[in-house]
């Protein structure tokens, strides 16, 4: 059976200690059949549209937004993000939603601008139960909501991003998985009293090739973790 899946991209690393904003004129938009113009190419984006055509997803690409970290987003930028994802919702029922995140986008009223989208998905009563997988950046300030509300966020292992695009394969697989099966993972939340400068965070070395060792080692050993991220 061909599984229906929603498909959208929100990309921005918001830095709020800069000065100025990032209006909308800064973004690259793609809508609808624009998003696939990615298959076959390095991004996450072609790692799930990869899965998609490997399993026969009847997929529904709505809107693909990103733009250079900068400084904090406007809030425009989020309601032109809402409306192209909700063009879609028209073409269900779905089977599945999956979502090409950053995680740390930040607009003027809303500095939490993923957990702010889930949250809208989940108000959708044709959506509020459906399964919701997709790819966030290593660098994400992820809110206990944005995971909860969840079921298969997967992060980038390592920093440079070299596997984005193989990340993208892995929790779009893990979707599948969930729509055949009807088994959902529950996804846990945890943050740890520890912030790293940007030169402490490369996973070439310590502290975070160990702790990513350390965090591969655990998911080898416990059957019931999917992932650790």
């Amino acid at each position: 059976m061909s599984h229906r899946v929603l498909l959208a991209g929100l990309f921005h690393e918001t830095h709020t200690f800069l000065d100025g904003r990032t209006p909308l004129d800064d973004w690259t938009i793609l809508r609808g059949d624009e998003l696939l113009s990615a298959r076959g190419d390095a991004s996450p984006l072609a790692g799930v549209i990869s899965v998609a055509d490997e399993c026969g997803w009847t997929v529904t690409p709505t809107i693909d937004m990103r733009a250079t970290p900068s400084g904090t987003v406007g809030d425009e930028v989020l309601e032109v993000f809402w409306e192209g994802l909700s063009s879609g919702f028209d073409d269900g029922p779905f089977d599945g939603i999956y979502l090409v995140l950053h995680g740390a986008m930040a607009c003027e009223n809303c500095p939490d601008v993923e957990g702010e989208v889930i949250s809208r998905i989940r108000a959708v009563e044709s959506l509020a139960d459906l399964p919701i997988c997709g790819v966030l950046d290593l660098h994400g300030n992820i809110s206990r909501q944005t995971i909860e509300e969840t079921q298969g966020l997967i992060s980038y292992r390592f920093n440079p991003h070299t596997d984005g695009h193989q990340v993208a394969v892995e929790s779009a697989r893990l979707l599948e998985q969930i729509m055949s099966s009807g088994r959902r993972p529950s996804s846990v939340w945890a943050a740890p009293s520890v912030m790293w400068p940007p030169t402490g965070t490369g996973t070439d070395d310590d502290p975070m090739k160990t702790l990513e060792t350390m965090a591969r080692r655990i998911e080898a050993d416990d059957d019931d973790i999917v992932r650790s991220t």
